[in-house]
């Protein structure tokens, strides 16, 4: 089965082009592009997960403007990375990743928790700031609130959404940044 999604980028002026291929892994490939500070950008990522949501690996491309990014991540599946010829210690125990500029990683952990409702939970994730390229851990956390919705919250408590999904809790909307504008087989 192969779902194929058109995200519109409310706050960051973007749209994204996202495939998604279930087999015996899930295969994403996606590119978002978009305008920050009158910058053009560009952003390519792939991600291999298994049918679990563990992500497997994850390779990044950004171009803001002529300045070009890249980075590939290995995922042991139990919280180790390599990758760029190095190992991210400091992300040991990271499950999840949050990019930047895409919904689509919002719907890693709540595929991967599973959560009963009312039920709520806590992730340690890498989050990739794709216009800046910058790394860093977070935790943050779901609640599911409604037959297809979760709260979202970063540790901080800065900010806190309700996020609407569908049946495969692939992100419909997510208010003020993303509207899912298409999806199709």
């Amino acid at each position: 089965m192969i779902r194929n999604i058109v995200w519109k980028g409310l706050d960051s002026d973007s749209m994204e082009f996202c495939r998604i291929h279930f087999r015996d892994t899930i295969l994403v490939k996606s590119t978002v592009v978009g305008c920050s500070e009158d910058i053009p950008y560009k952003a390519d990522y792939e991600m291999e997960l298994s049918l679990d949501w563990i992500i497997n690996r994850v390779h990044i491309t950004s171009w803001l403007g002529n300045s070009e990014q890249s980075l590939t991540l290995k995922h042991n599946g139990h919280g180790k990375w390599q990758g760029n010829d190095r190992e991210w210690k400091h992300l040991e125990g990271c499950m999840d990743i949050d990019l930047s500029l895409t919904p689509f990683t919002n719907s890693i952990p709540v595929n991967r928790l599973k959560l009963a409702a009312d039920a709520s939970a806590d992730t340690d994730l890498i989050y990739i700031d794709l216009l800046r390229f910058g790394i860093s851990r977070q935790r943050q956390s779901y609640r599911h609130i409604g037959a297809h919705e979760y709260a979202f919250c970063a540790a901080d408590g800065d900010f806190k959404a309700d996020i609407v999904m569908d049946e495969m809790n692939l992100v419909s909307h997510y208010p003020g940044l993303f509207n899912r504008l298409l999806i199709r087989e």
